[in-house]
C-alpha cells in the first residue's frame, strides 16, 4: 500500500473555531473508559479500508506509551442523546495527525472538519506552523479530497511507515 504524506500550513484564519451541532459535545478523553469506544469507532471506520483494524488493548498500550503521546491530543465527540462516541481523533506531539474517525451515521456533518480544526488549534497553541498526516492513497472514504479541501497539500508518497 502506498501513502500520501500531506501537510498543511497553520494559521488562525484558516482554522478558526468550528462549532458543533447542539446535540453533540466535545468531552475530555478519559483513559479509564474511552479507549474501548475510540478503538471500536476506529475499527468501524477502517473495516472497509483506509486504516488498520486492531485489538483495543494492543492499540491503547502502544499509543499511550509512545513518546509522542499526549492525552490532550485525543479528541472525543459524543452524541448527547445516546451518549455514544461519534467522532474521535488523536495527534502526536510532533504536529502529526495520527487518526480521525467519524461514525458512518454522522459523516458529512462537519465532524471531520471540527476534529481537524481542533487539532490545528492545539498545534498552533503549541507553536507549530504546520501539521501533517498520512493517508492511504486508495482510501475508500474520500480522505484525499477531504484533506485537500481543508488546505492540505501532498508532500510525498511513501511506503508504509509505522507511525504507532
Amino acid at each position: 500500500m502506498s501513502y500520501s504524506h500531506l501537510v498543511s500550513d497553520l494559521n488562525k484564519d484558516q482554522y478558526a473555531e468550528h462549532r458543533l451541532p447542539p446535540d453533540l459535545e466535545r468531552r475530555q478523553f478519559d483513559p479509564s473508559c474511552h479507549p474501548i469506544s475510540a478503538r471500536t469507532l476506529l475499527n468501524l471506520a477502517y473495516q472497509s479500508g483506509g486504516g488498520d483494524v486492531r485489538d483495543t488493548d494492543d492499540w491503547w498500550n502502544e499509543i499511550s506509551r509512545d513518546a509522542e503521546f499526549d492525552i490532550a491530543l485525543c479528541l472525543a465527540v459524543f452524541d448527547r442523546n445516546s451518549d455514544q462516541l461519534v467522532a474521535f481523533a488523536h495527534g502526536w506531539t510532533s504536529g502529526f495527525v495520527k487518526d480521525i474517525a467519524v461514525h458512518p451515521d454522522f459523516r458529512r456533518s462537519g465532524l471531520g472538519q471540527f476534529l481537524v480544526r481542533e487539532l490545528a488549534r492545539v498545534f498552533l497553541e503549541r507553536g507549530f506552523c504546520q501539521m501533517s498526516l498520512k493517508v492511504m492513497r486508495d482510501n475508500p472514504h474520500g480522505a484525499l479530497s477531504f484533506y485537500s479541501a481543508l488546505g492540505f497539500k501532498p508532500l510525498e508518497t511513501s511506503e508504509p511507515v509505522n507511525e504507532g
